[in-house]
């Protein structure tokens, strides 16, 4: 299959909300209490999706081989035995993720290979765990060098309000440092690495859009002609970010990924630039607020590096299990 070319690209740079940021810390030492309920059913969803052939392709390892039943009592049926134990690391598979951390799902390539995208947008409530026990990583670029706080620029702290929304208002660095410190990194090039800004749209370069092209097929992820009602865009007339994965038809070719058109605009790990805050980088799927033509996989947006918006948040990837 060859990998189809723009489809439907929308040229165009957003707006930002920019303000003050507040460092991270001592300011935000109350415990948070986020429930894990909407998380546990994704990843139910996401693990029953991801047998194939035997092997679950979520979180790197297959179950282990159940137990022959044993020999009863005279007269009596035969007992099974224990079910085995976690089996090893798939190839090509995923790796695990923590308790309160998107899964990672497995998608193909065209060249033969995998990749590790998350099953959804990285909300406000595992945005704020972070901010309040995480650490920064090492390995951020020197274009971020500017980025020294991390907290939302708005709308910020969640106070307990809509936890399992998008996160939104941070910047390019702010999303990176989170996927890092998670092990993972932003969405780019296929194989790791950023992606060449004149790569966006190339299915056999871009993580993001391989993902929610299936392939270069698509125009949507869920299909080739747009559905208004069955992502969260401006025709769904909800006009705000709604909980991630509430949209059970707007998934990928997977069946596992959600939400990659609509709700908000995603981060990408490619970057018109090194110079710092003023670079200009891609952001894909759209927006509760966009129409059709941003909301397509084709879609060719911008934000600045170091810019916030109410409608950018982010998700990442990772590289699979060698």
């Amino acid at each position: 299959m060859a990998a189809m070319g723009a489809l439907g690209r929308a040229s165009s740079r957003v707006g930002h909300d920019r303000g003050a940021k507040t460092q991270r810390g001592e300011r935000m030492n109350q415990p948070v209490v986020w429930s894990a309920i909407g998380w546990l059913t994704i990843g139910a969803l996401v693990s029953a999706a991801g047998a194939c052939g035997g092997k679950a392709i979520v979180d790197g390892t297959t179950g282990g081989t159940g137990g022959n039943g044993t020999g009863g009592s005279a007269g009596g049926s035969g007992a099974g035995a224990t079910g085995g134990s976690g089996g090893d690391p798939v190839t090509g598979g995923c790796p695990a993720s923590p308790s309160g951390v998107t899964p990672l799902v497995a998608v193909p390539t065209l060249l033969g290979t995998t990749t590790c995208v998350e099953a959804a947008e990285v909300t406000r409530g595992q945005y704020e765990i972070w901010l309040n026990t995480g650490g920064v990583p090492a390995g951020l670029p020197v274009a971020c060098s500017f980025n020294v706080e991390y907290e939302p620029t708005a709308d910020w702290p969640p106070g307990g309000v809509g936890l399992e929304r998008p996160v939104a208002h941070v910047d390019w660095c702010d999303a990176l440092a989170y996927c890092l410190d998670h092990d993972r990194r932003l969405c780019g090039r296929i194989g790791a690495g950023p992606l060449d800004p004149n790569d966006t749209n190339d299915a056999t370069e871009s993580e993001w859009f391989n993902a929610c092209s299936n392939q270069g097929q698509r125009a949507f992820p869920y299909g080739q002609d747009y559905e208004p009602s069955t992502c969260n865009g401006s025709d769904l007339g909800v006009n705000t970010a709604t909980d991630v994965a509430s949209h059970v038809g707007c998934v990928d070719a997977t069946g596992m990924i959600f939400d990659l058109s609509g709700n908000v605009w995603e981060y990408e790990d490619s970057c018109a630039g090194d110079a710092g805050d003023g670079d200009d980088c891609s952001i894909r799927g759209g927006a509760y607020n966009n129409g059709p033509n941003s909301l397509d996989c084709g879609a060719n947006v911008t934000a600045q590096r170091g810019g916030t918006a109410v409608n950018i948040g982010f998700r990442c990837c990772a590289d699979p299990l060698e």
